[in-house]
Protein backbone atom coordinates (compact mmCIF):
# COMPACT_ATOMS: atom_id res chain seq x y z
CA UNK A 1 0.00 0.00 0.00
CA UNK A 2 1.14 3.32 -0.84
CA UNK A 3 0.83 6.24 1.19
CA UNK A 4 0.20 10.15 -0.83
CA UNK A 5 -0.19 13.24 0.08
CA UNK A 6 -2.46 15.36 -1.26
CA UNK A 7 -1.14 18.12 -2.93
CA UNK A 8 -1.38 21.91 -3.59
CA UNK A 9 -3.69 22.83 -6.32
CA UNK A 10 -4.56 25.98 -8.45
CA UNK A 11 -8.18 26.63 -7.91
CA UNK A 12 -10.80 29.12 -9.00
CA UNK A 13 -14.32 29.96 -8.11
CA UNK A 14 -16.71 29.28 -10.22
CA UNK A 15 -20.55 31.57 -11.32
CA UNK A 16 -23.12 28.70 -11.58
CA UNK A 17 -26.05 29.42 -14.12
CA UNK A 18 -30.20 28.95 -13.51
CA UNK A 19 -30.65 25.51 -14.85
CA UNK A 20 -34.37 25.87 -15.35
CA UNK A 21 -35.94 29.45 -16.18
CA UNK A 22 -38.43 30.62 -13.57
CA UNK A 23 -42.26 31.35 -14.26
CA UNK A 24 -43.03 33.39 -11.45
CA UNK A 25 -41.04 35.90 -9.64
CA UNK A 26 -37.80 37.80 -10.48
CA UNK A 27 -35.29 35.50 -11.88
CA UNK A 28 -32.45 34.44 -9.86
CA UNK A 29 -29.05 35.67 -10.12
CA UNK A 30 -25.93 33.97 -11.18
CA UNK A 31 -24.71 31.51 -7.74
CA UNK A 32 -21.32 33.54 -7.11
CA UNK A 33 -18.59 32.54 -5.21
CA UNK A 34 -20.26 29.57 -3.73
CA UNK A 35 -18.48 26.78 -5.19
CA UNK A 36 -14.47 26.79 -5.66
CA UNK A 37 -13.09 23.87 -7.69
CA UNK A 38 -9.38 22.46 -7.08
CA UNK A 39 -7.53 20.91 -10.11
CA UNK A 40 -7.50 18.39 -11.48
CA UNK A 41 -3.97 17.61 -11.71
CA UNK A 42 -3.19 14.12 -13.40
CA UNK A 43 -0.24 11.84 -12.36
CA UNK A 44 0.93 8.89 -15.00
CA UNK A 45 1.28 5.66 -12.94
CA UNK A 46 4.02 4.31 -14.49
CA UNK A 47 7.39 3.25 -14.00
CA UNK A 48 8.63 6.09 -12.90
CA UNK A 49 6.15 6.45 -10.45
CA UNK A 50 7.32 4.97 -6.97
CA UNK A 51 10.11 2.86 -8.77
CA UNK A 52 10.60 1.49 -5.09
CA UNK A 53 7.14 -0.28 -4.82
CA UNK A 54 7.95 -3.34 -5.97
CA UNK A 55 4.20 -4.63 -6.57
CA UNK A 56 3.46 -1.98 -7.90
CA UNK A 57 5.93 -2.27 -10.98
CA UNK A 58 5.43 -5.69 -11.38
CA UNK A 59 1.91 -4.19 -11.91
CA UNK A 60 2.67 -1.62 -14.01
CA UNK A 61 5.04 -3.88 -16.06
CA UNK A 62 2.23 -6.83 -16.73
CA UNK A 63 -0.37 -4.03 -17.36
CA UNK A 64 -2.46 -3.90 -20.97
CA UNK A 65 -3.74 -0.34 -20.01
CA UNK A 66 -2.51 2.82 -18.83
CA UNK A 67 -3.48 4.29 -15.62
CA UNK A 68 -3.63 7.49 -14.44
CA UNK A 69 -3.98 9.66 -10.94
CA UNK A 70 -6.52 12.67 -11.25
CA UNK A 71 -6.83 14.66 -7.81
CA UNK A 72 -9.03 17.37 -7.87
CA UNK A 73 -10.73 19.34 -4.80
CA UNK A 74 -14.32 21.08 -4.49
CA UNK A 75 -14.63 24.13 -1.52
CA UNK A 76 -17.75 25.59 -0.44
CA UNK A 77 -16.36 28.96 0.99
CA UNK A 78 -18.61 30.54 3.82
CA UNK A 79 -20.63 32.99 2.43
CA UNK A 80 -23.80 35.39 2.82
CA UNK A 81 -26.54 34.37 1.13
CA UNK A 82 -29.47 31.33 0.84
CA UNK A 83 -27.70 28.52 2.34
CA UNK A 84 -26.99 25.29 -0.39
CA UNK A 85 -29.22 22.16 0.08
CA UNK A 86 -26.63 20.08 -2.18
CA UNK A 87 -24.14 19.99 -4.85
CA UNK A 88 -22.64 17.95 -7.49
CA UNK A 89 -19.15 17.59 -8.75
CA UNK A 90 -19.24 15.55 -12.21
CA UNK A 91 -16.29 14.35 -14.39
CA UNK A 92 -17.01 12.92 -17.88
CA UNK A 93 -14.02 10.70 -19.57
CA UNK A 94 -13.06 10.43 -23.24
CA UNK A 95 -10.40 9.62 -25.03
CA UNK A 96 -9.60 9.90 -29.16
CA UNK A 97 -11.03 7.10 -30.23
CA UNK A 98 -14.16 7.67 -28.68
CA UNK A 99 -14.95 4.16 -27.83
CA UNK A 100 -15.95 4.67 -24.31
CA UNK A 101 -13.44 2.21 -22.98
CA UNK A 102 -11.31 5.51 -20.59
CA UNK A 103 -13.74 4.81 -17.16
CA UNK A 104 -12.60 5.88 -13.75
CA UNK A 105 -11.55 2.69 -11.96
CA UNK A 106 -11.56 3.79 -8.46
CA UNK A 107 -13.13 7.03 -6.89
CA UNK A 108 -12.45 8.47 -3.65
CA UNK A 109 -14.55 9.05 -1.20
CA UNK A 110 -17.18 6.96 -2.20
CA UNK A 111 -18.99 8.17 1.12
CA UNK A 112 -17.93 10.54 3.77
CA UNK A 113 -19.42 11.81 7.04
CA UNK A 114 -18.08 15.56 7.04
CA UNK A 115 -15.55 17.73 4.90
CA UNK A 116 -12.63 17.34 4.33
CA UNK A 117 -10.42 20.68 5.55
CA UNK A 118 -7.73 19.20 7.43
CA UNK A 119 -6.95 15.64 5.24
CA UNK A 120 -3.96 15.31 4.07
CA UNK A 121 -3.42 12.00 2.80
CA UNK A 122 -4.66 8.87 0.96
CA UNK A 123 -3.66 5.60 -0.08
CA UNK A 124 -3.60 3.56 -3.09
CA UNK A 125 -3.32 -0.55 -3.53
CA UNK A 126 -2.36 -2.03 -6.65
CA UNK A 127 -3.46 -5.53 -7.96
CA UNK A 128 -6.94 -5.31 -6.77
CA UNK A 129 -9.81 -7.15 -8.03
CA UNK A 130 -13.26 -4.37 -9.07
CA UNK A 131 -15.55 -5.78 -10.97
CA UNK A 132 -14.29 -9.40 -12.34
CA UNK A 133 -10.67 -6.50 -13.36
CA UNK A 134 -7.39 -6.09 -11.63
CA UNK A 135 -6.15 -2.99 -11.24
CA UNK A 136 -5.52 -0.08 -9.17
CA UNK A 137 -7.44 0.96 -5.88
CA UNK A 138 -7.88 4.19 -4.12
CA UNK A 139 -7.92 3.51 -0.37
CA UNK A 140 -9.63 5.51 2.43
CA UNK A 141 -8.69 9.48 3.10
CA UNK A 142 -6.67 9.83 6.18
CA UNK A 143 -9.68 11.50 8.16
CA UNK A 144 -13.42 10.79 8.15
CA UNK A 145 -16.23 11.02 10.65
CA UNK A 146 -19.88 9.50 10.36
CA UNK A 147 -22.70 11.16 12.05
CA UNK A 148 -25.16 9.59 14.24
CA UNK A 149 -27.38 6.79 11.51
CA UNK A 150 -24.90 7.27 8.65
CA UNK A 151 -26.01 10.52 7.08
CA UNK A 152 -23.31 10.79 4.64
CA UNK A 153 -22.14 14.34 3.62
CA UNK A 154 -20.55 13.15 0.23
CA UNK A 155 -21.35 9.73 -1.87
CA UNK A 156 -18.85 9.02 -4.71
CA UNK A 157 -20.39 7.02 -7.79
CA UNK A 158 -19.84 6.10 -11.46
CA UNK A 159 -16.90 3.86 -10.49
CA UNK A 160 -16.04 1.31 -13.52
CA UNK A 161 -17.90 4.49 -15.97
CA UNK A 162 -16.68 7.30 -17.84
CA UNK A 163 -18.69 9.28 -15.52
CA UNK A 164 -18.08 9.31 -12.00
CA UNK A 165 -19.24 12.00 -9.49
CA UNK A 166 -19.56 13.61 -6.17
CA UNK A 167 -22.71 14.37 -3.88
CA UNK A 168 -22.86 16.65 -1.20
CA UNK A 169 -25.74 17.07 0.45
CA UNK A 170 -26.74 19.57 3.74
CA UNK A 171 -26.91 17.15 6.73
CA UNK A 172 -28.86 18.47 10.31
CA UNK A 173 -25.65 18.80 11.48
CA UNK A 174 -23.24 19.91 8.45
CA UNK A 175 -23.76 22.99 6.23
CA UNK A 176 -21.81 23.00 2.94
CA UNK A 177 -19.17 24.52 4.08
CA UNK A 178 -15.62 23.31 4.24
CA UNK A 179 -13.01 21.79 1.64
CA UNK A 180 -13.22 18.27 0.26
CA UNK A 181 -9.80 16.94 -1.49
CA UNK A 182 -11.30 14.18 -4.37
CA UNK A 183 -9.26 11.46 -6.24
CA UNK A 184 -9.69 9.44 -9.64
CA UNK A 185 -7.43 6.19 -11.11
CA UNK A 186 -8.25 6.19 -14.63
CA UNK A 187 -7.88 3.29 -16.97
CA UNK A 188 -6.99 4.37 -20.50
CA UNK A 189 -6.30 1.93 -23.01
CA UNK A 190 -2.68 1.99 -24.44
CA UNK A 191 -2.34 4.39 -27.26
CA UNK A 192 -5.02 6.32 -26.57
CA UNK A 193 -5.29 9.80 -25.43
CA UNK A 194 -7.59 10.55 -22.39
CA UNK A 195 -9.55 13.36 -21.99
CA UNK A 196 -11.79 14.92 -18.74
CA UNK A 197 -13.94 17.98 -18.37
CA UNK A 198 -15.77 18.98 -15.44
CA UNK A 199 -19.32 20.17 -14.32
CA UNK A 200 -20.62 21.77 -11.24
CA UNK A 201 -23.90 21.82 -9.43
CA UNK A 202 -25.19 23.47 -6.55
CA UNK A 203 -28.87 23.58 -5.03
CA UNK A 204 -30.63 26.09 -3.02
CA UNK A 205 -34.35 26.46 -1.85
CA UNK A 206 -35.47 27.97 -4.72
CA UNK A 207 -33.62 26.42 -7.88
CA UNK A 208 -30.88 24.50 -9.11
CA UNK A 209 -27.47 25.98 -10.79
CA UNK A 210 -25.21 24.37 -12.74
CA UNK A 211 -21.88 25.01 -14.67
CA UNK A 212 -22.09 22.19 -17.60
CA UNK A 213 -18.14 22.64 -18.34
CA UNK A 214 -15.86 24.57 -15.76
CA UNK A 215 -12.28 26.31 -17.21
CA UNK A 216 -9.65 23.80 -16.19
CA UNK A 217 -5.84 24.26 -15.65
CA UNK A 218 -3.52 23.36 -18.20
CA UNK A 219 -6.59 24.15 -21.04
CA UNK A 220 -4.90 25.98 -23.68
CA UNK A 221 -6.77 25.10 -26.53
CA UNK A 222 -9.90 26.81 -24.83
CA UNK A 223 -11.87 23.55 -24.71
CA UNK A 224 -12.86 23.21 -21.38
CA UNK A 225 -11.56 19.85 -20.72
CA UNK A 226 -7.72 18.54 -20.51
CA UNK A 227 -5.89 15.81 -21.81
CA UNK A 228 -3.57 13.03 -20.28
Amino acid sequence: MIIETFPALTTSSVDLELAEPRFRGAPLPLLKDRMVLGGPVFTAIDNSYHPEESDLQAFIRAATARWVLAILSVEFPPREGPELKGATVSVKLADDAGTAETLAFSVLPLHAGTPFQTTTSYSINPNVTLGGSVGISLGSLGKQTVENGERWYVLGTGQLTATPAWTFERTPTTALVGTTPLALIIKVPQGRVGTASVGLEASIEDGVFRKHRVPLPGDSAGLVQVSF
